[in-house]
């Protein structure tokens, strides 16, 4: 699972001890385990510029499609892309940091962020390289 998180201080550890726990809480609780429900601590990497945030959201945008559980990454459930490209609506999701980086019309701009993502679809995909 990949998250592309901005945060305003420097507490991303916090929060998400702060999710695990809480998550486990109530995993447990509802599947009636104890103990961690997560193998191992989140890895985390600083995104430092545009480039590499546009990049970084593509790379998890085709992470289903290099691993098989889709051709295209608006048909996987799980992922923002739906919500960043404007074809699905969320209350929690704020993708304008993303989109405003493909142009200052909001709907143009989705669009060619999509554009941006499938083009790496037909120019081939490196392979996964993280854990």
């Amino acid at each position: 699972m990949h998250w592309l998180l901005e945060t305003e201080d420097p507490n991303l550890s916090f929060g998400m001890h702060w999710l695990n726990t809480t998550y486990a809480r109530i995993f447990n609780r509802r599947h009636g385990f104890s103990g961690h429900v997560f193998d191992r601590r989140f890895w985390s990497a600083l995104v430092d510029g545009e480039v590499q945030f546009a990049t970084t959201a593509r790379y998890i945008d085709l992470n289903p499609v290099r691993a098989g559980a889709c051709l295209d990454p608006a048909d996987y459930e799980w992922s923002s892309f739906r919500f960043t490209t404007g074809t699905a609506r969320s209350s929690i999701l704020t993708t304008s940091t993303l989109v405003s980086l493909f142009g200052p019309d909001p709907s143009r701009a989705a669009t060619e962020y999509a554009r941006f993502v499938r083009g790496e679809l037909e120019t081939g995909m490196p392979p996964v390289d993280h854990p």
